[in-house]
């Protein structure tokens, strides 16, 4: 993870190798683009994320979206 001197997230990366083929999998690089767009996790929600998927597979992932946006504020923790 790339954070500016401002505290703005700029680079995000997650091994998404043990999420679900089609529903997990899917779900991470649209988090990851959220993320990034707004530069921080701060007010993030899950609904305003852009899925180029079926609601039904974006409401399967709401494991993954939870866990993106937990780690993120986790490694942002340890930076301060």
């Amino acid at each position: 993870m790339g954070v500016d001197a401002e505290g703005s997230i700029k680079a995000l990366e997650v091994d998404a190798a043990g999420e679900t083929v089609g529903i997990g999998q899917n779900a991470v690089q649209p988090v990851i683009d959220s993320i990034l767009k707004a530069g921080t996790t701060k007010g993030f929600k899950a609904s305003s994320i852009k899925f180029d998927i079926d609601i039904d597979t974006v409401s399967g992932a709401t494991y993954t979206i939870n866990g993106i946006v937990d780690a993120v504020n986790d490694a942002l923790s340890k930076n301060d």
